[in-house]
């Protein structure tokens, strides 16, 4: 669904909701992706694209996915630490 709701607002030429359902996509497949490459990308993001920027609403999204990340990388290493012990 995100995936072909990008491309469609992609061959519209509208960024910005590309880039919402871009960042809705990595927020539903969270736990299948590489969550530090998902920091990476996202932090790398906010600091360049000049839509995350200038939108509060997109940018505090897009932070929000950020958070979701690190939060969901920090429980995978506690589990990992806890399995150790």
């Amino acid at each position: 669904m995100f995936t072909e709701a990008e491309q469609l607002y992609a061959a519209r030429g509208d960024r910005r909701n590309a880039l919402y359902a871009h960042l809705g996509l990595i927020r539903s497949t969270m736990e299948q992706l590489s969550l530090p490459e998902v920091s990476e990308e996202l932090g790398a993001e906010l600091d360049k694209n000049p839509l995350l920027q200038s939108g509060k609403e997109l940018r505090l999204f897009c932070l929000m996915v950020l958070v979701t990340s690190m939060e969901s990388l920090t429980l995978r290493r506690c589990a990992v630490i806890g399995k150790l012990r």
